[in-house]
């Protein structure tokens, strides 16, 4: 809407719903949801550690932070395939390990934030 001012004088400000951000707790259960709906399990590392990473990228999240959407890339874009590299490296891999993830497979989130520029004279 603030990038279409036109569509936006179209919709009564009485029609525009802002949600919340879910809490840490809430993404974290989405985060089990979805895994355990995948059939992989968490171990109680893994599962610690992913709550911390959720909590550190929801103490930094600004306007686009996608909520249950990030959780869900997350997983697919970076648990994922951290599991799957640690598997290709065993010979046999049983079902646990083929199901369990464990802390190793939870990568550490890095925030980069812009530089803010200015320009002109600082006040």
């Amino acid at each position: 809407l603030k990038l279409n001012p036109g569509l936006a004088s179209r919709i009564p400000s009485s029609n525009m719903y802002r949600f919340a951000d879910f809490s840490v707790d809430e993404l974290y259960e989405i985060a089990v949801r979805y895994l355990n709906d995948s059939k992989f399990t968490l171990s109680d590392l893994a599962g610690e550690k992913l709550r911390s990473r959720l909590a550190a990228d929801y103490a930094c999240r600004d306007s686009s932070f996608g909520n249950a959407r990030h959780v869900v890339n997350v997983i697919e874009t970076e648990i994922l395939p951290a599991m799957g590299r640690r598997i290709s490296a065993i010979d046999h891999p049983t079902i646990a390990d083929l199901t369990t993830l464990l802390p190793g497979d939870i990568p550490v989130g890095v925030t980069i934030r812009p530089v803010e520029r200015r320009i002109g004279f600082a006040c």
